[in-house]
């Protein structure tokens, strides 16, 4: 939190971007209608008393709140009882004011209590029948995936024949042809190499088999190949596209 005063924290941030383009995309199309309009009157005098220049498309405002530190600090109450949660928010938000009714009314309390039916697929927090703050389905379908272990290699590992192999794409040679290949490329060093998908790189040795079956198992889940592999030998160019 950038600030110990959560409620001056969360202000306001302009609008979305696509905000911003809907506004110019909407002035843009007014002003050539308009030039379309006066290049009318000057062949028609008689169309300027009858007719008037076309109203601008209106475009509602959406507006792009800075809810990083009020959503971090709601992450922070999960655990503790929702009356206790909520007994801070008033202590800590000021109601009275227009930025803190929109702050505490509009997101904070709107992610856990909202005032109208809405899909609990799309809230970040719920209260569970004992009364306690927890996260709710959108937060955990947006959890992080856990990190590549730094001693595995950028391959998958799939089990062969009764042993542990190493998966990926497999360099073949450099492409002297240039854009007019047909076959994909790998870009290594700024240079372009022919590649065969899915082809046995090489066995894991004993240290990295028993890190691998030792791992979490959403570790060996992240490193895990369940499509066909193909020998080295056996594995054709892929063409463009990356079957």
């Amino acid at each position: 939190m950038a600030r110990r005063d959560l409620a001056r924290t969360v202000i306001e941030g302009g609008r979305y971007n696509y905000n911003r383009w809907e506004r110019r995309q909407s002035h843009a199309e007014a002003r050539a209608t308009a030039h379309a309009w006066l290049r009318r009157l000057t062949v028609d005098d008689a169309a300027a008393g009858a007719s008037a220049p076309p109203p601008l498309r209106p475009v509602h405002r959406a507006f792009y709140d800075k809810l990083a530190p009020l959503y971090r600090w709601l992450h922070a109450q999960v655990g503790r009882r929702w009356d206790d949660v909520r007994a801070d928010v008033a202590a800590r938000f000021d109601v009275r004011t227009i930025a803190g009714q929109h702050i505490v009314y509009d997101h904070l309390l709107f992610e856990v209590e909202p005032r109208w039916p809405r899909d609990p697929r799309y809230q970040r927090f719920v209260i569970d029948p004992a009364g306690v703050l927890r996260h709710g389905p959108r937060w955990q379908r947006r959890r992080k995936r856990p990190p590549r272990p730094a001693w595995a290699p950028p391959w998958s590992a799939a089990r062969v024949d009764g042993a542990w192999w190493w998966i990926g794409d497999r360099p073949c040679g450099r492409c002297v042809v240039g854009d007019r290949c047909r076959y994909g490329h790998l870009r290594i060093d700024g240079a372009r190499y022919h590649f065969t998908a899915a082809t046995r790189i090489r066995r894991l040795t004993p240290t990295e088999v028993g890190r691998l079956t030792s791992s979490p198992p959403e570790v060996r889940a992240l490193l895990a190949w369940a499509g066909p592999t193909l020998a080295p030998e056996a594995a054709a160019l892929s063409r463009q596209g990356r079957p």
